[in-house]
């Protein structure tokens, strides 16, 4: 938690709610330097509750993976599970996430729906956003690969944190605690990775950004991707290329003297495919995203990796 005094209390409660047995259960929070009123807060909870426990991340701007280091090195468990202060996990979120770990699993991979509580229109696309992204995530780890994932619903053994030298191999990118911390598990251990299909493994995000906001996000994010392998690079690029032309074919296609029905024939495939994606997808994982809004998201999803996505491989990218 950075800043985080007027979604803390909401967070803290759902975390304390749990369905899972107390004894067996501990909640590390790290308070990265509050300026707000967040501290006190966090003083409260941890002396009603005497299996909460709060530390003060000292390092100045560190970035989340520090913050989430010095959290673990502060636990004992077996499992580390991870949540960030702007979720509110279901009661049933550490019992559903502990039953998906088999003897041979080492990660286990939850959905977490970004979910706009002004009801905005770009919080629409939000949600379609986070949808495809969890599609991806599911569909990559049925596939025994692994792309993608949120640090906002995640779990791992201790022992594969240890194995992979915790993040120092990605230490790097700003961000990357998730993602690339699944990848490089994925790459350098044996353990099976699983996605969470469970509706009370799912774990909203609450978030009403503004344009500027959200750009800096996004642009943190896709940062990650200077450091994906060259096959995942080369993947993405030809992804995005090819969404990029039958778009650019189609109008093309308007203006000029080319043959408009093959172009929206394509169009329109790529459309109805993208459609039955994302209506199996709002059905496996839970979820009642509009699809009405699809066409808003499809021009988002184009717009934010033609111009963030480049911008973030350049410059300074900084955590907060």
């Amino acid at each position: 938690m950075k800043n985080e005094m007027h979604c803390a209390r909401r967070c803290l409660d759902a975390l304390i709610r749990q369905n899972y047995p107390a004894d067996l259960l501990k909640i590390i929070v790290i308070d990265d330097g509050s300026t707000d009123e967040t501290p006190l807060i966090l003083a409260e909870y941890a002396g009603n509750y005497p299996f909460m426990r709060v530390i003060r991340n000292a390092q100045d701007n560190a970035g989340k993976k520090a913050a989430l280091h010095l959290g673990i090195q502060n636990s004992q468990g077996e499992i580390l599970m991870f949540t960030d202060a702007d979720c509110l996990p279901q009661p049933g979120w550490v019992s559903a996430m502990i039953q998906n770990f088999q003897p041979n699993t080492g990660i286990v991979v939850g959905f977490s729906p970004v979910l706009d509580p002004s009801n905005s229109y770009l919080g629409k696309v939000l949600q379609l956003d986070s949808l495809a992204s969890g599609i991806v995530a599911a569909g990559a780890i049925g596939n025994s690969s692994a792309i993608t994932c949120t640090g906002r619903n995640l779990a791992y053994r201790r022992v594969v944190y240890d194995q992979v030298n915790g993040f120092q191999k990605i230490a790097g990118s700003v961000s990357g605690d998730d993602d690339l911390f699944l990848q490089l598990a994925h790459k350098e251990t044996d353990w099976k990775i699983q996605f969470a299909l469970e509706e009370e493994s799912i774990v909203p995000s609450y978030q009403s950004k503004s344009i500027v906001e959200l750009f800096k996000q996004k642009r943190r994010h896709l940062s990650a991707g200077k450091y994906y392998s060259f096959q995942l690079q080369v993947g993405y690029l030809l992804f995005h290329a090819a969404n990029l032309f039958l778009i650019f074919y189609f109008f093309m296609s308007l203006f000029l003297k080319m043959p408009i029905t093959l172009a929206a024939l394509f169009l329109s495939a790529k459309l109805v495919i993208d459609f039955l994606i994302f209506f199996k997808g709002n059905k496996k994982l839970h979820q009642t995203g509009n699809l009405k809004y699809l066409l808003l998201w499809e021009i988002f999803f184009l717009g934010s990796n033609m111009f963030i996505g480049p911008a973030s491989w350049v410059g300074k990218i900084r955590w907060k």
